[in-house]
């Protein structure tokens, strides 16, 4: 049966069902993720074709598949949605920061794309800056261990991954660390993806950045699961002092990790 065929065969199967043509591997996935997998095909809320949809979804799998993809589709999603479901009229790009080896920046891409907007990748292409924070536990008990190069994924790499499985043409890149790379940012943000770890590291993006997010743009964290990069979303004294604003009302997006707000 040809790929179109079965891209038409799955209407009508259970919310819980996923399409025959993705990856075997994830026949195994739990339960909650085929929901997750399941719902954003049927959503026509998305403002992309069926045939859209089915194209991300598929990337996402194949990327995760073949690429180290610390993210569930949950979290994946979540933010994809976001770019595809930003109002027309807020202007400005999508903004990752923190890549690693482009997995997420890939399906980010394809999203982007769809939305007509450009995704800028924003890392220093090297790994975690040196730092002296100690994280300790996450919010579930966890131990939190970060070494300076962790989670290094070099521009080739990441150009390389987003060339084989997402949308190249629509992606820019900014490479350095981010409180020298990111200080001369001038241009409006639509929806911005952190997720660079370190307290400092989320510190200095919101600094740079956060001034440039358009009002109803969204700002998202992968990084809600570390008390110190929390405290810095609850910093009032950060976000009057540097940022004019008072702390954000934060949404608890992906359960432990990914959190999330909107710009008024």
């Amino acid at each position: 049966m040809r790929t179109r065929e079965r891209l038409g065969s799955w209407t009508g199967r259970t919310a819980a069902a996923l399409p025959a043509w993705l990856p075997a591997c994830f026949d195994a996935l739990a339960d909650p993720e085929r929901r997750i997998a399941a719902e954003f095909l049927r959503d026509r809320g998305l403002g992309i074709s069926p045939r859209q949809r089915r194209r991300l979804l598929r990337q996402h799998y194949l990327a995760s598949r073949s690429l180290i993809s610390p993210h569930t589709t949950g979290e994946i999603l979540g933010f994809c949605r976001t770019i595809l479901t930003v109002p027309p009229e807020v202007p400005g790009c999508v903004v990752e920061a923190g890549s690693y080896k482009g997995s997420s920046s890939a399906k980010f891409s394809i999203a982007a794309s769809f939305a007509g907007r450009r995704l800028v990748v924003c890392d220093s292409f090297e790994g975690l800056p040196p730092f002296d924070e100690q994280h300790g536990l996450s919010i579930t008990g966890r131990p939190v261990i970060f070494n300076e190069g962790d989670f290094a994924g070099s521009l080739d790499e990441v150009r390389a991954n987003i060339a084989g499985f997402g949308v190249p043409d629509v992606c820019d890149y900014v490479p350095g660390w981010f409180e020298e790379s990111l200080v001369s940012w001038r241009e409006p943000i639509a929806a911005m993806y952190l997720d660079v770890d370190l307290a400092a590291s989320t510190r200095a993006c919101l600094r740079h950045l956060y001034p440039w997010v358009s009002p109803g743009g969204r700002v998202f964290s992968q990084d809600g699961h570390l008390p110190l990069v929390l405290e810095v979303f609850e910093d009032k004294r950060f976000w009057n002092d540097e940022l004019g604003t008072d702390p954000p009302t934060i949404t608890r997006m992906g359960g432990e990790k990914l959190i999330s707000f909107t710009k008024s």
